[in-house]
């Protein structure tokens, strides 16, 4: 019986509904209410366009950056990791835009502000995934199920 007990306390601490380690508690995935973006979807595309140096050599490719983050329960993008795609056999994909992860941390840190999520009515931390697309010239952003293009803005590098 004293097995049974501990086994099930395993299972609901592990659930995938919230994990802890998160700068105000515990960080959730499914919330009552998601974080709402303060600016808009297109705004991040702009201003991640406007500021990202991309080289030549990748301007004319396409390739993604995987972002992940908490929102934290003050609004305020923390704990960043760029994110590394695996194929079938968990080996890692080279991605060449990766490197571009060091770029878009910092934009998002500064430049991006959210309502924070609420769960029983109070905020909480919440974990975030943002998919920043490069498709030759362009800047998209893909957020909430929606599309987001900008055209990537020379910067004479």
């Amino acid at each position: 019986m004293r097995l049974l007990i501990i086994i099930t306390l395993i299972v609901i601490s592990t659930n995938g509904f919230g994990q802890n380690n998160g700068p105000c508690g515990k960080i959730y995935q499914v919330t009552d209410t998601i974080p709402k973006l303060i600016s808009s979807g297109q705004q991040i595309a702009d201003i991640l366009a406007r500021k990202i140096s991309i080289s030549d050599s990748l301007l004319t490719k396409k390739g993604r950056v995987d972002v992940q983050y908490v929102i934290n329960c003050n609004g305020h993008n923390v704990k960043f990791k760029v994110l590394i795609i695996h194929d079938y056999d968990r080996k890692p994909i080279k991605n060449d835009f990766n490197i571009l992860g060091d770029q878009i941390i910092p934009i998002l840190q500064k430049d991006i502000k959210w309502a924070p999520a609420r769960q029983g009515g109070k905020h909480v931390d919440f974990l975030q995934i943002l998919t920043v697309e490069f498709r030759e010239g362009f800047i998209g952003v893909n957020l909430e199920g929606n599309s987001f293009l900008s055209r990537l803005v020379m910067n004479g590098n």
